[in-house]
């Protein structure tokens, strides 16, 4: 079991030194770091919207709710995980688009598209396939191959990514500003990347710490 966590953990850090490479050999700017980890908000996104559609584990105020009411066909905890399979991707993407305005009024100078284009390059495509196959693995190795559909019930699924995402990202942002204040050298970069790896290892090992399982689906 620790190995496979292991496995996730190593991961993790392998595919977040690639910005680090990128910021000290191939010149990446203050804005290609912050719309990568941006764009890594959608893939969280889009493996919590599977965890939510795989979970079995039955919320226990909806089970004693279940109980008090009349016979029904519908099954306790399978009504909540059909809404929020609808209502999670509307809402994390308003919540994603208010971010990349954040990001393009705060940061970016001369009109989004062109000066994503000019900056944008195939090196933060690499990292970003690389950050999805991150988080395969950890969705690999620690929800379906620990089980931990049977620790989460969709509700939970529902919030887990904000608790991960705000705290994250409000942290980077507001070192985003003060380096981009500062001209953005390359070491307030480096920074950046670190605190994000931290950031990171703190939220995988907290979202994977063991739970006691609950009435399923």
């Amino acid at each position: 079991m620790k190995n496979n966590r292991s496995i996730s953990t190593y991961s993790l850090i392998v595919v977040n030194l690639i910005p680090l490479f990128g910021v000290l050999f191939l010149s990446w700017s203050l804005i290609e770091i912050l719309f990568l980890f941006w764009a890594e908000t959608a893939v969280i996104g889009f493996f919590t919207f599977w965890k939510i559609f795989l979970s079995k584990k039955i919320d226990p105020e909806e089970l004693t709710t279940a109980k008090k009411l009349p016979n029904t066909h519908i099954q306790p905890g399978r009504a909540i995980k059909i809404v929020l399979l609808f209502f999670f991707p509307f809402h994390f993407g308003m919540f994603m688009l208010g971010h990349f305005i954040f990001l393009i009024i705060v940061f970016v100078e001369h009109g989004p598209f062109q000066t994503l284009g000019e900056n944008l390059g195939k090196g933060i495509l690499f990292s970003f396939v690389s950050l999805f196959i991150s988080h395969l693995i950890s969705f690999l190795v620690n929800y379906i191959g620990k089980k931990e559909y049977e620790q989460y019930s969709p509700q939970e699924l529902m919030i887990q990514p904000y608790k991960r995402v705000v705290i994250m990202h409000v942290t980077i942002l507001l070192g985003g500003i003060v380096i981009s204040a500062l001209g953005a050298p390359v070491f307030a970069l480096v920074m950046l990347v670190l605190m994000k790896i931290l950031l990171d290892l703190f939220a995988h090992t907290k979202e994977h710490s063991n739970k006691q399982t609950q009435p399923q689906i």
